[in-house]
C-alpha cells in the first residue's frame, strides 16, 4: 500500500449493551477489536451501538441487513463482517501481514478457526450466555434481543435450562475445544533467547486473526461466569487455559476492562 494509512479516517461500529455504554460481549466484534490492537490502530472512531441502534441507525447508513462489526473506510465505503474486515486490513494496512501471520497458511488457519468456532462452539456458548446477556441490555434492546433476535419461546427455553442441560452444554464445549487443545499442544515455541512464549494458534510471535476468531467466543462465554470457568479452565484443556490467560495479558487492562465480567 502506498501513502500513509489513515487511522483517523476509520470508523469502527461495535456492539454494546446500552446507549453510551462500553460493555463488550459480541463474539464477532471482539475479533475486530483484537485485529485493530494487533496493528496498533488507535486513532480511529469507535462507535458503540445497541442492537436497536444497529437495526435503526446503522441500517439507514449501510443496508437493512447490516451487522456489526462494520468498518467505514477512508473512501467512505463500508466493510461488513469480521473476516472481511480482517482481509481488508491485511490488504490495506502497512503492517497488514500481521493479521494472518504473513502467509496463506495463516489465513487458512484463521478461516478454519472462524468457521469451526461458529459452527461447533457457538450454539453451546450462546445457550449458556444469552440468558445472562439480556439483563445487561437497555429496555428496548432487551425486548429486541428476546423477542426478535432469538424469539421469545426459544429464549424462555434457554432461560429455564436445567442443571443437567447446562452441564451438557459445558461438556459439549470441552469436547469441541479438544482439537484446539491439540493445536496448541503441537507446536511449543521459544524466542531467540530461549524464553517460553505463548503458543498462538497459527504459530508466530504474536496473535493473529486465528486467535481473534476463538477469543471472541471466549469473551461472549464470560457472560456466564461459572460455565466460562468450567470450560476454559477445564483440567482437560490445560493449553487452552494458558492461551486464554496469554490473550488476556496481551489485550491489556484497557480492553479487558470493557469485556462482560467473567
Amino acid at each position: 500500500m502506498s501513502g500513509k494509512f489513515q487511522d483517523d479516517a476509520l470508523v469502527f461500529y461495535d456492539l454494546t449493551n446500552k446507549r453510551g455504554g462500553h460493555l463488550s460481549f459480541s463474539p464477532h466484534c471482539v475479533k475486530t477489536v483484537v485485529d485493530l490492537k494487533l496493528l496498533g490502530i488507535t486513532k480511529h472512531t469507535h462507535e458503540r451501538l445497541t442492537f436497536v441502534q444497529v437495526r435503526n441507525d446503522l441500517a439507514k447508513k449501510v443496508s437493512d441487513d447490516v451487522t456489526v462489526p462494520t468498518l467505514k473506510i477512508p473512501d467512505g465505503s463500508w466493510v461488513v463482517d469480521s473476516f472481511k474486515i480482517a482481509e481488508w486490513l491485511d490488504k490495506n494496512h502497512p503492517e497488514g501481514a500481521k493479521i494472518f501471520g504473513g502467509s496463506e497458511e495463516g489465513k487458512r488457519v484463521a478461516a478454519f478457526v472462524n468457521t469451526y468456532a461458529k459452527n461447533f462452539l457457538g450454539n453451546d456458548i450462546g445457550a449458556l450466555s444469552k440468558p445472562h446477556i439480556a439483563p445487561l441490555l437497555d429496555e428496548e434492546s432487551r425486548e429486541y434481543f428476546i423477542n426478535v433476535k432469538n424469539g421469545k419461546d426459544q429464549f424462555e427455553e434457554l432461560s429455564s435450562a436445567s442443571p443437567a442441560q447446562r452441564k451438557e452444554h459445558i461438556n459439549s464445549l470441552i469436547r469441541g475445544l479438544a482439537p484446539i487443545e491439540a493445536m496448541l499442544a503441537a507446536k511449543p515455541r521459544k524466542d531467540n533467547f530461549s524464553r517460553p512464549t505463548p503458543n498462538w494458534l497459527a504459530g508466530g510471535p504474536e496473535p493473529t486473526h486465528a486467535d481473534a476468531c476463538l477469543f471472541g467466543w471466549y469473551v461472549f462465554s464470560r457472560a456466564d461466569p461459572s460455565a466460562c470457568k468450567a470450560v476454559w479452565e477445564s483440567e482437560w484443556l490445560p493449553e487452552v487455559g494458558k492461551w486464554v490467560r496469554a490473550m488476556l495479558e496481551w489485550c491489556g487492562p484497557d480492553i479487558v476492562g470493557e469485556f462482560v465480567a467473567a
